[in-house]
């Protein structure tokens, strides 16, 4: 009986999969023609409540949740390695190992001088070629059309722990994460995929500490823009803005209100294995305040911030090759606090957590609406002249229609002359102000 209960462990890995690294193929006398793809993303395992609501952090989540993972898929089984992992593992049933490291946590060593960090979880799965190929033209599709991947891994064999439900199944909870584990694979399933791309291929930016604040934000109206492009290559390798820092109608008046800033922006630098982190600040800033004692300082901003490359091409370029009339609005958040750039008197460097554009285009054509008012003005000063100044300037028409016809300038930018003319001097005068701005 003990035995048979043995058989039904099972244990299932729901994992979140957004990044495709292609297809690896080598070749050695010894082992043949062999081939991989990596599939990467993070383990889906939130806190239910007993009502059934989802709590994405909370003290009944596992360990799992949202932990990186790693997924290495070879096609052509090496029967030495599926044997060493069944006499291991304790199934038969298994293609593939999955390696937990202690308390889920990733493993970081250098390397070369350079700071490495290994997956928490990693999957070891090996298919036959049918198999292999199926599952790669899912991933390669999903990465064309930005989507992501939800995939299922069922977990067996012996050392998995008691199971405690009748129908044998484990929660990730109630794995022992005390030291490093390894798992045996019975069952790769993907099973949705979701038109979205807040996760695929994306850099997240550092989260706030608990006891950080939110950091100061600038505004910055930008005034010129450039980019350069390599011809050889055919990559776009440099894009700068110029810009005023743009002071809300009723902010406060800060000191910087105004003052020049320069951006340059930068792609996101990959480690030596070619791969972003997984958060990362988007930037870096320079604010140097004017000195009283120099007498041609003055204030000024500079930003280096962070994209990737296809940001440049789909995002970046098209949203910096606004029409004129349109107004681009770069919005920055910094880590230093709005109290260090208001008391600053020699020169602040920090890190920008975040950024983002606003986009403000004029609707309505603003160029007829003041013809068509100047021409009702020179009308009803041709009037009263003819009118031998009996045509009293004072005349108009109430609040009301004022109001109505405003709004049919503004929605249509063509309104009746005889509405036009109705008006009086005064209110011809406040549309022209108005439109004019």
């Amino acid at each position: 009986m003990a035995e048979d209960q043995s058989e039904q462990r099972t244990c299932d890995l729901s994992l979140v999969l957004f990044r495709y690294g292609g297809v690896h193929t080598w070749y050695d006398a010894k082992g043949g023609l062999k081939r991989k793809f990596v599939l990467s993303g993070r383990i889906d395992d939130p806190y239910r409540s007993p009502l059934g609501d989802i709590y994405e952090f909370g003290e009944g989540n596992s360990a799992f949740h949202n932990k990186p993972v790693r997924v290495e898929i070879y096609a052509s089984s090496d029967p030495k390695w599926s044997g060493d992992v069944i006499a291991t593992l304790g199934d038969d049933r298994t293609f593939g190992v999955v390696w937990v490291k202690a308390h889920v946590e990733p493993k970081r060593f250098e390397l070369d001088c350079e700071m490495v960090e290994v997956e928490p979880i990693t999957l070891n799965v090996e298919m036959n070629i049918d198999a292999f190929e199926a599952v790669r033209r899912q991933a390669v599709e999903a990465d064309d059309h930005r989507r992501i991947m939800w995939a299922k891994v069922t977990l067996v064999g012996e050392t998995l722990p008691e199971p405690n439900n009748k129908l044998g199944f484990i929660d990730l909870k109630n794995l022992d994460i005390s030291k490093d584990t390894e798992y045996a694979i019975g069952g790769f399933e993907i099973f949705d995929t979701r038109y979205t791309d807040h996760l695929r291929g994306r850099v997240l930016q550092i989260d706030r500490g608990r006891d950080e604040a939110y950091g100061a934000h600038v505004s910055v109206l930008l005034t010129g823009a450039r980019y350069e492009i390599d011809a050889e290559r055919a990559l776009l390798y440099s894009i700068s803005c110029e810009g005023r820092v743009f002071g809300e109608p009723y902010g406060k008046g800060k000191p910087y209100d105004g003052v020049d800033v320069t951006v340059e922006f930068a792609e996101h630098e990959p480690n030596r294995y070619n791969e972003l982190p997984e958060r990362a600040f988007f930037g870096e800033f320079g604010y140097y305040p004017k000195r009283p004692e120099e007498q041609y300082s003055s204030n000024h901003f500079a930003f280096n911030l962070r994209y990737l490359p296809l940001d440049a091409r789909s995002l970046l370029i098209p949203l910096l090759s606004q029409v004129a009339e349109t107004q681009i609005i770069l919005r920055v958040n910094l880590t230093n606090e709005e109290s260090e750039l208001l008391a600053a008197t020699d020169k602040i460097r920090g890190n920008v957590r975040h950024y983002s554009f606003e986009v403000r285009r004029r609707l309505v054509d603003y160029g007829t609406i003041l013809k068509q008012l100047e021409e009702a003005r020179e009308r009803l000063v041709q009037h009263t002249l003819d009118d031998g100044g009996r045509f009293s300037s004072e005349k108009g028409v109430s609040e009301e229609r004022f109001q109505s016809i405003r709004r049919s300038l503004v929605a249509g930018g063509r309104v009746p002359d005889i509405e036009l003319f109705s008006l009086s001097f005064e209110q011809i005068d406040t549309l022209a102000d108005e439109f004019g701005r």
